[in-house]
């Protein structure tokens, strides 16, 4: 199976909505948008681009930070968005939990860049 295909039985067994495009889901969880990657890897991408206010230096600053903290997200730069995403090998064993637990600590750090960027 596809690892997309473990995000979108995850996604339909939870009642949460998604849109399909031919290379990539869109999707709402906790009130937050998350698109993740289709294609036939085993890992998964799932990502939440935001936008952001301060300058692009310190912006790229605080991804070097958080993504020297956090090893299991990374956070970069992508033209003016902030992208934090999270790769992973889900299985027959990744639970709803594994998957909540990805948008709890997705969520977590985008929450701490701004709070840096803030400062």
């Amino acid at each position: 199976m596809a690892a997309i295909d473990y995000l979108k039985n995850f996604l339909r067994n939870e009642g949460f909505r998604f849109e399909e495009t031919e290379n990539l889901i869109t999707f709402k969880v906790q009130g937050n948008n998350y698109l993740a990657f289709k294609n036939e890897s085993s890992y998964l991408q799932i990502a939440s681009i935001w936008d952001y206010e301060c300058d692009r230096h310190k912006a790229l600053e605080i991804c070097n930070e958080l993504n020297n903290d956090i090893y299991i997200v990374k956070c970069v730069i992508v033209n003016d968005s902030l992208w934090c995403s999270w790769e992973f090998l889900p299985t027959e064993q990744t639970t709803s939990d594994n998957f909540m637990s990805i948008f709890n600590n997705l969520e977590r750090t985008v929450r701490q860049f701004f709070e840096k960027s803030n400062e």
